[in-house]
């Protein structure tokens, strides 16, 4: 995590950049999302990232989400305007098989 940070900084050192290491419950969440322009989901799991799309949802925040397994990954951008899909629009169509890192490797 802190790494990344650091990475991002290098690239544009005029960002504030703040990671988040710790188990928010949805009101925690909400807050710190309505505080900030962007959300990078650096998370391992879907359930997670249902939470993150909910909170960005409301607050119109962007949400960036990348996700790996094994030699494949995927980065998507939500911006939730008008008539976009959301991340629960295409985490429903993974079905229960959706697999963590660390399950999967």
């Amino acid at each position: 995590m802190d790494s990344a940070r650091e990475a991002l900084a290098r690239i544009n050192p005029h960002v504030r950049l703040v990671p988040l290491n710790a188990l928010l419950d949805e009101t925690a969440l909400a807050a710190q999302i309505a505080d900030h322009d962007l959300v990078l989901d650096c998370t391992d799991n879907v359930a997670i990232r249902n939470q993150l799309n909910v909170g960005c949802f409301q607050h119109k925040t962007p949400l960036v989400s990348g996700a790996a397994i094994r030699m494949e990954g995927q980065i998507s951008v939500f911006t939730y305007q008008d008539g976009e899909p959301c991340y629960r629009c295409l985490s429903r169509l993974f079905g229960e098989n959706a697999l963590t890192c660390v399950e999967a490797g």
